[in-house]
C-alpha cells in the first residue's frame, strides 16, 4: 500500500488555511497532493473523499483535512463507519504501509507474516477494514472490481518488465512509468519491478505525494 504525505492544509488567495465547507471541495487538493489514487487498494478512477475516521464517529473532523484521503466505491463502502478512531489500524498517511503488505501473482494481497507485532495485528485490521482480500471466490460481490484490476495491472507490469529485459529502447523506461500512471496499483508495479532500481525510483517520483 503506498505510503502518502497531503502535506498541510492548502491555502486559500489570501494565504489563510483552506475552509472545506462543504468537505468535498477539498477533493482538488487532495488529487494535487497524492493523485487519483485511492490511498487504500491504489486503483485510479471512481474516488471520492475518504474520511480516515468516519464522520459518524467524529463529527467535528468532516472538514479537518488532516482526516481526509481519497478512497474507492468499493473501499469506501466495505470501510464504511466500522472504525471509531485511527486506533489499532495502519495508515497510509502516517505509517509505513509500503512494507506491511505482499503483492502476489493473479492479484493476489495479503498481510506480510514476518512482521512484528503489533505492527502485524494493526495491519492486519485495515487489510479487512477495506477488504483488500476480497475476490470472486471468497467474497462474490460483482461490483467489486478491485482484484480483477490488480491482476490486469500486475499482467501489464509484467509484460513492461520483459519488455525492458529485451532492450525496448531509450524511452522503455519513460513508457513504463507513464502507463503505471495511467493504470494504478503502485505496489503491484513495485513489486514486479523489485530488481530494477531505476523504475522503483521512478514510481517514487511519479506517482504525486508517495512518501
Amino acid at each position: 500500500m503506498r505510503p502518502v504525505d497531503r502535506g498541510p492544509r492548502p491555502l486559500d488567495d489570501d494565504g489563510d488555511p483552506r475552509e472545506f465547507r462543504p468537505y468535498r471541495t477539498a477533493k482538488a487538493d487532495l488529487l494535487a497532493r497524492i493523485g487519483g489514487y485511492c490511498s487504500y487498494c491504489e486503483r485510479t478512477g471512481d474516488l471520492h473523499i475518504e474520511h480516515v475516521v468516519p464522520r459518524r464517529h467524529r463529527p467535528g473532523l468532516k472538514e479537518e483535512w488532516t482526516n481526509f484521503l481519497l478512497g474507492c466505491t468499493n473501499c469506501n463502502s466495505t470501510k464504511w463507519n466500522r472504525n471509531n478512531s485511527r486506533n489499532g489500524y495502519l495508515w497510509p498517511d502516517q505509517d509505513d504501509t509500503e512494507s506491511a503488505f505482499e503483492y502476489l501473482p493473479d492479484g493476489i494481497v495479503r498481510v506480510r507474516d514476518e512482521l512484528p507485532e503489533p505492527f502485524r495485528a494493526d495491519a492486519a485490521r485495515l487489510f479487512d477494514l477495506v477488504g483488500l482480500g476480497r475476490r470472486p471466490n471468497n467474497h462474490p460481490k460483482a461490483s467489486d472490481q478491485r482484484w480483477r484490476k490488480r491482476r490486469e495491472a500486475w499482467g501489464q507490469a509484467e509484460h513492461a518488465r520483459q519488455a525492458i529485459r529485451n532492450g525496448a529502447g531509450p524511452n522503455a523506461v519513460d513508457l513504463v512509468i507513464e502507463l503505471a500512471a495511467a493504470v494504478g496499483f503502485w505496489s503491484v508495479w513495485m513489486t514486479v519491478f523489485a530488481d530494477n532500481q531505476q523504475v522503483r525510483d521512478r514510481l517514487r517520483q511519479h506517482f504525486p505525494g508517495t512518501r
